[in-house]
C-alpha cells in the first residue's frame, strides 16, 4: 500500500546494531500512517513506544492484544493491558517483516489505534503475528520508537509513510 499516494516521512537503514531507533515526522498533515520494517536478527522482545512532543511515552498504558501462530507450536494469544510499551512479535528467530498501520494519532486525549502484522521464522518454522493496540494520547503523536526490550541491539530497515 505504500505506493498509493503515500509520502515517505522518515526512514532508518541500519547495517550495524543500535539499542533503539526513532522515526519522526508524524503531524496533522497526514490522516494515517503505515510503517514497514525488516529487523534481522529478531529478538523475542522487539517493542515500540509512541512519542509525544519528541519524547517516548514510558508511563502510559499500552493496551494490546497479540495473536500468534507458528507452524510448529500452534497458535495462541497474549493480552497486555497494563504495559508501558507494545511487543510487536512473539517468537525470536531470523529476520522478521513488520507492517504497522497507525490511526487517530493526531487527536489529543483520545486513543491512537495500531494494527500490526509480522511474519518471520522460529526454529526453522514459519510464524505470523497479528496485533491491535490502543494507546491513550496525552497529546498528538509525533514519532515512534523501536527498541529491543531484552537488551539486544536492533539491526534492520524501517520506513514510515503518511497518507494525506
Amino acid at each position: 500500500m505504500a505506493n498509493l499516494g503515500a509520502v515517505l516521512i522518515d526512514s532508518y537503514e541500519n547495517a550495524g546494531s543500535v539499542s533503539s531507533i526513532v522515526l519522526n515526522g508524524m503531524n496533522s498533515s497526514y490522516k494515517f500512517y503505515e510503517l514497514y520494517a525488516l529487523i534481522s536478527p529478531s529478538g523475542a522482545n522487539n517493542r515500540i513506544r509512541l512519542q509525544e512532543s519528541g519524547t517516548s511515552n514510558t508511563s502510559a498504558i499500552y493496551g494490546r492484544r497479540l495473536y500468534f501462530t507458528n507452524a510448529r507450536y500452534g497458535s495462541g494469544h497474549n493480552v497486555d493491558d497494563n504495559d508501558t510499551s507494545f511487543r510487536i512479535q512473539h517468537y525470536q528467530g531470523g529476520a522478521i517483516n513488520i507492517h504497522l498501520q497507525i490511526f487517530n494519532s493526531q487527536v489529543s486525549s483520545t486513543h491512537t489505534q495500531l494494527v500490526q502484522r509480522a511474519q518471520g521464522q522460529y526454529g526453522g518454522y514459519s510464524q505470523a503475528n497479528l496485533g491491535a493496540l490502543n494507546f491513550q494520547n496525552n497529546s498528538s503523536i509525533d514519532g515512534i520508537e523501536f527498541f529491543e526490550g531484552g537488551g539486544a541491539n536492533l539491526n534492520g530497515y524501517f520506513y514510515l509513510y503518511g497518507y494525506k
